[in-house]
């Protein structure tokens, strides 16, 4: 799993689960997400490579992201915002 938490934002967004992931960056409630949700947004692969990284079963682990990621996610973005990338970007 590459990127940092504006790409997994992004995954997020494209899924259609956006106004989830934006809940947990702004400074209100929360919003929960289902294990389903997270399934579908993760993908295979990287439930795959997560589940072989922490040595937890797919279910054990879409358990404990459900519960723990809306406030992680939150606890990044105090100021409701996403951090800016500090690495300046390279052109051709």
């Amino acid at each position: 799993m590459t990127g940092g938490l504006g790409d997994l934002v992004e995954r997020f967004r494209q899924s259609g689960r956006g106004a989830k992931a934006d809940s947990w960056i702004g400074t209100g409630e929360n919003d929960p997400i289902d294990n389903a949700d997270l399934e579908v947004t993760l993908g295979e692969d990287t439930l795959a490579e997560l589940t072989e990284k922490t040595g937890l079963s797919k279910t054990e682990l879409l358990d404990r992201l459900s519960k723990t990621l809306p406030d992680a996610v939150n606890q990044m973005t105090p100021t409701g915002h996403l951090p800016i990338d500090p690495t300046p970007s390279r052109t051709a």
